[in-house]
């Protein structure tokens, strides 16, 4: 199979996962953040951006061959597992099931053996030793050797003693757990008696659903080596597992018992609070600081739960290394239930479509800001970099919170956990622009169509979840007959607004409860006006005025003269700038009435091109 015969690296994963997939309708996207993961809802495979332009096209293919032998092989998502965290038992699961998919696809492609050795080289992982919780460098330990066909000699020294007494008791039936495979072959036609009787036995009964009816004869067959790869494993590793997992619950609840700040710091972090750590170094530092409790010691139900969620944020957010967490924040790779039979050619089964949204029903905040997060991460630190003027800042130490550890303060900080308060670096920023946005949206009926009123909520979101970030205060404001408020100036962020702000789309459909409800009108003009006029009152150095809209102004009298008349009148107003845009296509209206605009944005485009646009107009203020 040669992967040289397309153009760019993109193009040549795409034509590799069509191959490796039996052209099974498999879609390869780049991911600007960086993750590697298969998505069995749409059929996607992410694949990180950096890594093609840093590691190369040979390590690429290989992780892109490991997430095509995932979604062959990989099943065990679909079984009951019981245990104290589904999220860390997957997250051990998909560690086992790691080498058991390179396993499987070295076999059956044996031409992915040279990639896999690319990839070794290339992944500098395996070079640096784990730091963290035990349980997971259980987790990543596996997926190391693995790599390194089980020869041990090449990996960095593990310091503790526990974890690697663990690896070592249960290495065999890891090993062992890698080689349980479904057949290397294809298997065609209808399942055998036997097969059937098998699958009934052993796959049946630990099935967290119903079995689907009728499975063929290949997927009887991989069901069949994934329920014994997972029984086997919770039989001989998952026990040792627990125990890793216990000691660190048993380290942090000591940690929390200890010392009250350590306590505060673990609530903070699991919270999202403001300046807190996150997770994964509050996790790191008081593993670092608290030895194992004595035996006496009875871990507090409310310290267990907290310690338990603390590790759990751990398991979801693991490294960026890509055989051994390939989503971002979410469950293990999971895939289909069945797979289309390559003789047959049978289509592939897709999720069922879902109901329309019921318009008097709120949007969700969480899940779009959920989705968002990768792109409001790269923007936020855009911006930042915007907002603080260019110039050469200096660190502070002795701060109780800050942007990184002072290293130097660590040591003492591990003698007396009282210096918490010192532990800290800021900048010191000498000055910093005032700025102040304010984003009005159009809530006329015709946004209900193409899903504008849905793109336009998503930009929405990512807006205010930007801006509360970094600080910067705004105002989300609606628009119809009159202006119609979500977030007020200097209101901040709270999940009660929120809450509000998740009705926004209901507004379009005139189905909002205790809403204005006046869909067939967007008298735009009156509404730039007063939403400029609230921006200009609210002190700041710099004002922002941003309006989305899809279409013409309808309202009482020469609409489009009074839009025009308001554009002018703040454009002339010191300090503050305004930008129009318009949303799906035919919207190269924004041009007639705004001097700086955006026509045509694509729906799906909304949310990047809003922080976008908010970057190029504070460079032009």
């Amino acid at each position: 199979m040669s992967i040289l015969a397309t153009r760019t690296p993109v193009e040549m994963l795409r034509g590799l996962a069509s191959g490796l997939c039996r052209d099974a309708s498999i879609e390869v996207v780049e991911s600007d953040s960086g993750t590697w993961a298969y998505n069995p809802d749409n059929h996607v495979i992410l694949v990180g951006k950096d890594d093609l332009q840093n590691k190369g096209v040979l390590p690429c293919a290989a992780i892109l061959a490991h997430e095509t032998a995932h979604y062959h092989i990989s099943r065990y998502n679909m079984y009951k597992l019981p245990f104290k965290s589904l999220i860390i038992i997957r997250e051990l699961m998909n560690g086992l099931e790691d080498p058991r998919v390179n396993e499987w696809i070295q076999h059956r492609y044996p031409g992915t053996k040279a990639w896999f050795q690319a990839l070794v080289a290339a992944e500098s992982f395996l070079r640096k030793p784990f730091e963290g919780p035990e349980y997971l460098g259980f987790i990543m330990r596996n997926c190391a050797e693995a790599l390194m066909d089980w020869n041990t000699s090449t990996l960095p020294a593990i310091t503790s003693p526990r974890l690697a007494s663990a690896l070592k008791a249960t290495a065999s039936a890891r090993r062992e757990f890698s080689l349980i495979q479904p057949p290397f072959e294809c298997s065609a036609g209808e399942p055998s008696v036997g097969l059937t009787a098998s699958f009934v036995a052993e796959v049946v009964p630990i099935l967290a659903a119903a079995a689907p009816q009728a499975l063929p004869a290949l997927e009887q067959e991989v069901h069949l080596a994934q329920a014994r790869a997972v029984r086997m494993a919770m039989r001989e590793i998952v026990p040792t597992f627990s125990q890793l997992l216990e000691a660190d619950i048993g380290r942090l609840a000591r940690g929390f018992h200890d010392d009250p700040r350590l306590l505060q710091m673990a609530h903070d972090a699991v919270s999202g609070k403001g300046g807190a750590m996150p997770v994964r170094m509050v996790v790191r530092l008081i593993l670092r600081l608290i030895q194992d409790p004595d035996s006496n010691f009875v871990i507090p139900s409310h310290y267990r739960d907290l310690a338990l969620k603390l590790l759990e944020v751990c398991a979801a957010c693991t490294s960026n290394t890509p055989l051994c967490n390939s989503q971002e924040c979410k469950s293990p790779p999971v895939r289909s239930a069945r797979l289309s039979d390559s003789r047959k050619r049978q289509p592939r089964p897709r999720p069922p479509r879902r109901k329309p949204r019921q318009t008097s029903q709120p949007a969700s905040y969480e899940q779009t800001r959920a989705r968002l997060e990768p792109q409001i991460c790269r923007l936020v630190k855009t911006i930042e970099d915007v907002l603080v003027p260019r110039r050469r800042l200096r660190d502070e130490r002795g701060y109780e919170n800050g942007y990184r550890l002072d290293m130097r303060e660590v040591p003492h900080f591990e003698a007396d956990p009282r210096r918490y308060n010192r532990l800290w670096c800021r900048r010191n920023i000498p000055s910093r622009r005032e700025l102040a946005v304010s984003l009005l949206v159009d809530l006329s009926g015709s946004m209900e169509r193409e899903g504008k009123i849905h793109a336009a909520f998503a930009g929405t979101v990512l807006l205010v979840e930007m801006l509360h970030r970094l600080g910067v205060p705004f105002a989300v404001n609606g628009f119809q007959n009159r202006m119609i408020p979500f977030f007020e100036l200097g209101d901040g962020f709270s999940k009660a607004l929120a809450s509000e702000l998740e009705w926004l789309p209901a507004e379009a459909s005139g189905n909002r409860p205790g809403g204005n409800n006046e869909p067939g009108i967007n008298d735009d003009g009156p509404c730039v006006l007063a939403a400029a006029s609230a921006l200009s009152e609210f002190p700041a150095t710099q004002r922002l005025l941003i309006t989305v809209s899809d279409g013409e102004p309808a309202g009482a009298g020469d609409s489009e003269k009074k839009l025009r008349d308001a554009v002018m009148t703040v454009s002339k107003t010191p300090t503050m700038g305004i930008v129009g845009l318009g949303l799906g296509k035919g919207t190269d209206h924004v041009a007639k009435y705004y001097p700086r605009h955006m026509a045509n944005v694509p729906e799906d485009q909304l949310a990047d091109r809003i922080g976008g646009l908010l970057v190029e107009a504070l460079m032009a203020l």
